[in-house]
């Protein structure tokens, strides 16, 4: 590959640090996704607590809930986070590349598949199990879940879903990992794509935004073809990947130093990049447009946090370095959890909604530590160079 455009000189020696507030921010993002499955699932704040977007993806426009006017909506924004999360892995798998350290796309491309491939599929394995062992019935929480764990399990089944071939059922075991289908999609592409983004910049910027639109198209054509639909669906996303390798850029050409020489200023923008993440005009915008929204947004938290120094104490306590310790667990295992506890009927929806958070931890930590961990350890050590 190419040598990056940031020439060496213009990066100070702190850039390469591990940036362990982002971590913290993957955390505090994972544990909203929780809350708001909980929330939504239980109905406990009503019919559930992303009514607005919900209504908007399908076509219908249910009155917003009292909680979704007030600033504890952040908590419950599981939709926001997937974009969030986009941004952020271009930005972190974009910075070794920026920095001159990048890997043989074929050590990226083990590295990326023992990093979420293999969790992916032990999460698929630990759903398949809970539905042989419980046998699933029909329960009386929202009707978002009913989808979900209604297919019985054979071969072909639980092929399509450890293919990720992005058909229509084929996050049915897990809700959460048709956003995983997209990673894992961009993934296999993004040494290139960071050529071109590396190369013309500006360009690359138009080109994958008007790839974003296509794809978006794509998408609301509803068109039949699965193909299509994975195409489309990974064409509309890559542009947030991209908008986080060009964070990165920035950030690590310092760019990025005017927000952070005020305070005041350095608030504000954050303020800012806080209401265009969890803006509230959806059902008066396209989802398209709340989209690009998201991703500005994102793109203003991720920079305020790597650039700022006001933000370190706070996000590197314990309880939230733990939660960017098992943010990937988490998000995998907690689905899994929810729709376990829901199909067992004699719990509660408040049971369900308080204690849901809770167990998934737990478990999410056990996971990290004998799935996530071992996996990624082992990828990095399949691809270190030789000594």
């Amino acid at each position: 590959m190419h040598h990056c455009p940031v020439r060496a000189e213009r990066v100070t020696v702190n850039k390469f640090r591990h940036i362990a507030e982002l971590d913290s921010v993957r955390g505090l993002a994972a544990l909203s996704v929780v809350l708001s499955h909980a929330a939504l699932a239980t109905g406990i704040f009503g019919s559930g607590i992303d009514a607005n977007l919900w209504g908007l993806i399908h076509h219908t426009k249910p009155d917003p809930l009292p909680i979704g006017a007030t600033p504890l909506r952040l908590l419950f924004s599981a939709n926001e986070v997937v974009i969030l999360f986009f941004v952020l892995s271009g930005f972190v798998l974009s910075l070794p590349y920026w920095k001159g350290n990048r890997l043989s796309y074929q050590s990226f491309l083990i590295r990326r598949i023992f990093r979420l491939y293999i969790p992916y599929v032990g999460s698929i394995s630990l759903a398949a199990i809970a539905i042989i062992l419980l046998n699933p019935k029909p329960h009386g929480l929202n009707p978002w879940l009913a989808p979900f764990w209604n297919d019985p399990i054979t071969p072909g089944y639980l092929f399509r879903h450890i293919w990720m071939d992005g058909t229509l059922n084929s996050h049915n075991l897990n809700f959460v990992t048709w956003s995983l289908i997209v990673e894992m999609h961009v993934s296999i592409i993004f040494p290139f794509l960071f050529l071109f983004v590396s190369w013309k910049p500006r360009m690359a910027a138009v080109v994958l935004l008007l790839a974003s639109t296509v794809g978006y198209l794509g998408i609301r054509l509803d068109i039949q073809s699965a193909a299509i639909r994975v195409i489309s669906q990974d064409m509309f996303f890559t542009f947030a990947f991209m908008a986080g390798a060009l964070t990165a850029r920035a950030w690590l050409s310092g760019r990025l130093k005017p927000i952070a020489g005020s305070r005041w200023m350095s608030r504000l923008i954050l303020l800012a990049s806080l209401l265009l993440y969890d803006n509230r005009m959806v059902g008066t915008i396209t989802y398209y447009v709340w989209y690009l929204f998201v991703v500005a947004g994102s793109v203003g938290i991720i920079a305020i946090v790597a650039e700022t120094s006001g933000y370190e104490s706070f996000l590197r306590k314990r309880p939230f370095m733990w939660l960017g310790r098992i943010s990937y667990s988490l998000y995998l295992v907690h689905p899994i959890l929810l729709l376990a506890m829901a199909h067992t009927r004699s719990l509660s929806p408040i049971v369900i909604a308080v204690s849901m958070p809770i167990l998934a931890g737990i478990i999410a930590d056990i996971y990290q530590r004998l799935v996530e961990k071992p996996a990624n350890q082992l990828g990095k050590r399949i691809t270190r160079p030789p000594s």
